[in-house]
C-alpha cells in the first residue's frame, strides 16, 4: 500500500475506541487497527494491513469511500479526516481500591461466561385500576370521566347442578341473582361453553328458584328448544342479558316538590339513554333534582383526589324543550380543600347544550371524600341531562386525550415493557361493549351492580401504542365464538371490513396486528379462584376444555394465519399448586404459554424488625422449587402478576403495611423477577398493581395486593421501592449470560428465621443486548451494616463478540434507604442515586452497601 493513502486516514484515540477496519482503498488493501492498552505505559496501535486483489473497475477512489461500521467495531464518519502518523498514547495508571461505607465489608467476585438461551424482557405491570370506576366513582379514574345513564348489558356464566335434563338446567347458585333478580334470565340467550352441549343455544323461557328434597335452592332454567344431552354437574353456560334497566342514576338522587327523574331511552346525547328530568307547576325553588355522585380517599386505585396544581372541568349536557318555564342548574365538584360552583339557566330550544365550570386545585391535597353535585330547579319545564363529564385539563396525553399524560410518562419513564389490563367488573362484557365511543357505551351488568366500561379496548391498545409497550389482554372465559371472531376481526382485519372499519371508527385505520409489536391474550384470571365465582370453574377440567374452545376458535379464525406472529394465547396456571399448572399444558395444546403468579412468602406473626425482614428477604427464594418446578415447563412460563403477598397469620396490619412499601419487599420482588428470568427462563413478568393506595389507612395498606404507587399525587416524588427496583431491573435487557459469584455475606446470619441464616444476600445477573452489558447486582442484607465489594473482570470475548468497553461512559444506579424497613410514604427515604465503582485493567470494582439494589450500564464500541 502507498504510504500516502494513509496520510488521510488517522485513526482516533484509542481510549475512545473509534477504529478504521475493513476500508478498501485503490488497490484492494484493508486496514485494521487494533488496540493495544496497557495502564501506565506508553504504548503504540498495532497496524495491520490485508491486501486482496481486485479489478481496476471495482477499486474505490478514496474520497468516494464510505466507512461501513463492522459489528463491536466503529468507524471514522464519512467525510471526516485527521492526521494521525502513529501517535503515541498515555494510558492512565488504575486508581487506588475503592472504599466502601462504614461497617463490615466482604469482597465477592462476579465470574462472566457465555449466552445462554434465555433472555432478560423489560417487566411489565397490570393496569386493571385504569377501569376501576363506574358512574358512581366519577373521579377514581386515571382517564377522562363520563357518567353516562346507559342500560345494561351482561354475559351472566352459570354453572349446572345435578338434575338437569336436556331442556331445563338447574343453576346451582342462586345468590348470583340476588340484585338482578331470576327474571332477568327470562328472554336472554343461553349457550354452553363446554361439556356434551358446547357450542349449542337456546332461548331461556322461564327462570324460578326452587328448593329441593334437601332444602337446599337451585335456580331451575327451562330452555325453548332440548339439547343433545342432559347437562352435567359443573358445565357451564352464559346467558346473554341485553337492555337491563334497573341500574341506579347516581350515587344519591335527591327529589323535592313536584319533580321527578326517570332513564329515558328514547332520547339521549351520548348512547341510548339519558336522565329524564320533570319539574311540575307551583313553587320553582321547591321542584328540585339532585344527582350527587360521590368519590375520594376510600377508592382503592386511580384518581382519587383533586390534584394540587391541576385545573379539572366538570360539565353535563341538557336539552330543554321550548315553551317550558325557566330551569336552573347549579354545578359543583369539592373534594378536600379544593372545589369550585357555577350556576346556569338552561337553554329552552329542544337543542342539546354543553354547561361546565372549571375547578382549580390551588391548595394542599387531604385525602378525604369528595361529592360532584348536579343540581336542577325550575317549574314547568322537561329536561333531559347526559354525560356527566370530569376532565382534569392539565393531564391530557396529546394525541390521545382520554388517556393520563402522568400515566403515559410513568410507563416511559419507569421502562415497562407490557400493560395487562384485567378488571373483574369486565368479565361479563360482550365484545361489542368494549368498542365505540366510550359515552356510547352501555354500561355493564354485574352480579351486584353496574358498571360503566370507558376504558375499553381501544383505550388498552392506544395506552400500549403510546407507551412502546405489548399488551396483555385478560379475556372473559364468558365470550362465545361469536365475540372471539369480532375480537379478531377488529385486531387484524382491514377497513373493508366490518369490525375493521370500526376499528377505523374508533381511530386506528391500519390493524392492530400491524402497530403493535405483539398481542398477548388470556383466557381469563385465575379461573381455579373461587374469589371470581361464577367465572371461575370446579371442576377445574371445565376452565380447560373452555379455554382450549377459546383458543382454537382464535386459530381457526381467518385473521389468525397473518398474525400468528404476534398473537400469543395464555391458559391460567396456579403458583401455589404446580398440578393445576401441568394440567392447564397438558389439557389446552392449543395455548402458547402458561401464567402463575410470582407473590413472595414470608413470615405469618410479628417478630423483632432484623428478623422479620430477614424472613422476607429470604422466604421466597426457598420456595420456589417447589412452586416452578421444570415438569409445568412443556411451553413458555410467563407470570401474570407479581408482588409482596399476603402474609397471612397474626402478622398486625401496621406491620403488614409497612413491609407492603418497605425497601425490603421492594429487594425482594426484584430479586425474585431476576431469579425466574436468569434460572427458571420466564420472559414475561408483571407487576402487580400500578396504582392502589390502600383501604383508606394512611401508611397505604390494601389487603394482598400493592400499588408500585400509592397514586398519582406522590407517584413523581415519592414512589414506592417496588417501582424503584423495577426500573433498575428494566435497563437489564437481552441474553442472559453465565456467570457465577463468590460467596459474601448471608441475609443476616445472626436471625431467627432459618433461611436468613442460610440464603446469600449477594446475587446478580448479566445481560448483553446489542452494544449494552448491564450488570444487576444486590446486596440483600437486613443489617445495615454489611456492604460488599463487586469485583467483575470483563471478558475479552462473549460468543466471537470481541468486548470493549466504552469506560467513560459507564453508569452505576444504587437502591438504597437508611434501613431494610425504610420507605417512601410519607418522606422520600428510599432512592435512587449514583453508585462508587473504578476499574483496574478490564476489572471493575463497584461498592454495594447494605440492603442494596444496583444496576451497572456498560456501553461497548
Amino acid at each position: 500500500m502507498n504510504k500516502r493513502k494513509l496520510n488521510g486516514l488517522g485513526v482516533e484515540n484509542l481510549e475512545s475506541r473509534w477504529l478504521m477496519a475493513g476500508v478498501n482503498f485503490f488497490g484492494g488493501e484493508s486496514l485494521t487497527v487494533v488496540p493495544r492498552v496497557v495502564e501506565g505505559q506508553v504504548v503504540r496501535p498495532v497496524v495491520r494491513i490485508t491486501t486482496k486483489t481486485v479489478a481496476p473497475e471495482q477499486a474505490t477512489p478514496l474520497a468516494a469511500t464510505k466507512f461501513s461500521q463492522t459489528p463491536g467495531v466503529k468507524v471514522r464518519p464519512e467525510g471526516t479526516r485527521k492526521e494521525f502518523p502513529n501517535r503515541r498514547l498515555y494510558v492512565p495508571p488504575a486508581p487506588t481500591p475503592l472504599p466502601a461505607p462504614s461497617g463490615m465489608t466482604r469482597d465477592v467476585t462476579l465470574t462472566i461466561g457465555g449466552a445462554t438461551s434465555k433472555t432478560q424482557n423489560r417487566l411489565g405491570v397490570n393496569i386493571g385500576e385504569l377501569t376501576a370506576y363506574a358512574q358512581n366513582n366519577l373521579t377514581s379514574n386515571l382517564l377522562t370521566q363520563i357518567g353516562t345513564f346507559e342500560r345494561a348489558n351482561g354475559l351472566i356464566m352459570m354453572h349446572a347442578g345435578m338434575g338437569s335434563t336436556a331442556n331445563q338446567l338447574r343453576i346451582k347458585d342462586p345468590w348470583l341473582f340476588n340484585t338482578m333478580g331470576v327474571g332477568t334470565l327470562v328472554g336472554a340467550k343461553i349457550e354452553s361453553v363446554n361439556g356434551a352441549n358446547n357450542g349449542m343455544t337456546a332461548t331461556i323461557t322461564a327462570a324460578v328458584k326452587r328448593t329441593d328434597a334437601s332444602g337446599g335452592s337451585y335456580v331451575e332454567v327451562t330452555l325453548d328448544r332440548t339439547w343433545r344431552a342432559a347437562a352435567k354437574g359443573g358445565d357451564s353456560f352464559v346467558a346473554t342479558v341485553l337492555g337491563y334497566g334497573n341500574t341506579k342514576l347516581a350515587d344519591n338522587v335527591y327529589v323535592g316538590g313536584s319533580a321527578s327523574v326517570v332513564r329515558d331511552s328514547s332520547v339521549a346525547h351520548g348512547g341510548a339513554s339519558s336522565a329524564k328530568i320533570v319539574l311540575g307547576g307551583g313553587n320553582a325553588s321547591s321542584n328540585i333534582v339532585q344527582l350527587q355522585n360521590y368519590y375520594g380517599a376510600d377508592n382503592t386505585a386511580g384518581r382519587n383526589v383533586l390534584r394540587q396544581g391541576h385545573t379539572y372541568e366538570v360539565s353535563f349536557w341538557a336539552r330543554v324543550m321550548p315553551a317550558s318555564g325557566t330551569v336552573t342548574s347549579k354545578l359543583s365538584l369539592y373534594q378536600g380543600n379544593n372545589g369550585g360552583t357555577s350556576q346556569h339557566t338552561l337553554v329552552a330550544d329542544g337543542e342539546w347544550h354543553k354547561y361546565s365550570t372549571i375547578v382549580a386545585a390551588n391548595n394542599a391535597v387531604k385525602y378525604e371524600n369528595g361529592i360532584a353535585s348536579f343540581y336542577f330547579n325550575g317549574s314547568n319545564a322537561t329536561v333531559n341531562v347526559d354525560d356527566l363529564q370530569i376532565v382534569d385539563l392539565t393531564d391530557q396525553q396529546p394525541g390521545a386525550p382520554a388517556l393520563s399524560a402522568d400515566v403515559v410518562r410513568l410507563i416511559k419513564e419507569y421502562n415497562f415493557g407490557e400493560l395487562r389490563f384485567w378488571q373483574p367488573s369486565l368479565r361479563p362484557a360482550r365484545f361489542d361493549d368494549l368498542i365505540g365511543a366510550p359515552k356510547d357505551r352501555p354500561a355493564i351488568l354485574n352480579m351486584y351492580n353496574s358498571y360503566d366500561p370507558q376504558f375499553g379496548l381501544p383505550e388498552m391498545l392506544e395506552l400500549c401504542r403510546q407507551t412502546g409497550t405489548t399488551p396483555w389482554i385478560t379475556l372473559s372465559t364468558a365470550w362465545t365464538k361469536e365475540d372471539i371472531n369480532k375480537l379478531m376481526e377488529y385486531l387484524a382485519g382491514d377497513v373493508s371490513t366490518t369490525y375493521g372499519a370500526k376499528r377505523a371508527a374508533d381511530g386506528q385505520v391500519t390493524p392492530w396486528t400491524e402497530v403493535l409489536a405483539g398481542i398477548r391474550l388470556e383466557a381469563g384470571n385465575e379461573s381455579w379462584n373461587g374469589t371470581f365465582y361464577p367465572y371461575s370453574f370446579y371442576p377445574f377440567e371445565r376452565y380447560f376444555e373452555t379455554a382450549q374452545n377459546m383458543f382454537s376458535e382464535i386459530k381457526s379464525s381467518a385473521y389468525y394465519g397473518a398474525a400468528a406472529n404476534k398473537v400469543e394465547l395464555i391458559v391460567n396456571g396456579w403458583q401455589w399448586v404446580p398440578w393445576y399448572t401441568e394440567q392447564a399444558v397438558k389439557l389446552v395444546p392449543a395455548a402458547d404459554a402458561v401464567s402463575v403468579s410470582s407473590y413472595l412468602s414470608g413470615p405469618n406473626t410479628d417478630m423483632a424488625t432484623r428478623d422479620f425482614y430477614g424472613a422476607v428477604l429470604s422466604q421466597q427464594l426457598n420456595d420456589n422449587k417447589s412452586q416452578y418446578p421444570s415438569t409445568i415447563f412443556g411451553k413458555k412460563v410467563y407470570v401474570y402478576e407479581m408482588n409482596g403477598g399476603e402474609l397471612q397469620g397474626a402478622v398486625p396490619l401496621a406491620r403488614e403495611s409497612e413491609y407492603a412499601t418497605s425497601l425490603a419487599n421492594g429487594l425482594a420482588v426484584a430479586r425474585q423477577a431476576m431469579v425466574l428470568s436468569r434460572d427458571y427462563g420466564m420472559s414475561s413478568q408483571q407487576l402487580f398493581t400500578f396504582i392502589q393506595r390502600g383501604n383508606n389507612l394512611p401508611a397505604g395498606y390494601a389487603l394482598g395486593h400493592y400499588g408500585i404507587f400509592a397514586d398519582l399525587t406522590t407517584a413523581f416524588t415519592n414512589p414506592r421501592p417496588v417501582a424503584m427496583a423495577a426500573k433498575l431491573l428494566n435497563q437489564a435487557t437481552g441474553t442472559i449470560l453465565t456467570s457465577t459469584m463468590t460467596a459474601g455475606w448471608q441475609v443476616d446470619a445472626g436471625s431467627g428465621w432459618s433461611t436468613a441464616r442460610t440464603t446469600s444476600a449477594n446475587d446478580a445477573m448479566v445481560t448483553l443486548d446489542g452494544d449494552k452489558l448491564v450488570i444487576t447486582a444486590f446486596n440483600s442484607t437486613a443489617t445495615d451494616d454489611t456492604h460488599v465489594r463487586l469485583n467483575v473482570t470483563l471478558p475479552a470475548m462473549i460468543g466471537g463478540r470481541e468486548i470493549l468497553p466504552d469506560w467513560s461512559k459507564v453508569t452505576m444506579q444504587v437502591l438504597n434507604g437508611p434501613s431494610i424497613a425504610s420507605g417512601n410514604e410519607t418522606a422520600a427515604a428510599v432512592a435512587i442515586s449514583a453508585g462508587q465503582w473504578v476499574r483496574n485493567h478490564s476489572t471493575l470494582t463497584a461498592v454495594l452497601p447494605a440492603h442494596s439494589m444496583a444496576s451497572i450500564v456498560i456501553p461497548l464500541f
